[in-house]
């Protein structure tokens, strides 16, 4: 109990320290604050759906 109790306190202090960064900040890193407390808890971010994948070609890697 007390472990799950101290990894809980060192995880809201983690999200305090990021919630106190810039949205800039957040963005180089690779996080958005929208996201912040899933990401420390270890959730996978859901990617948005892009559509059907396009093959790399040379003619698309010359542009």
């Amino acid at each position: 109990m007390w472990n799950r109790l101290k990894i809980w306190w060192a995880r809201e202090g983690d999200l305090m320290r990021l919630r106190g960064l810039d949205d800039r900040l957040l963005a180089d890193m690779g996080l958005e604050r929208r996201d912040l407390a899933e990401r420390l808890r270890g959730e996978p971010k859901a990617l948005a759906p892009t559509g059907p994948c396009r093959p790399v070609t040379a003619a698309r890697l010359a542009r």
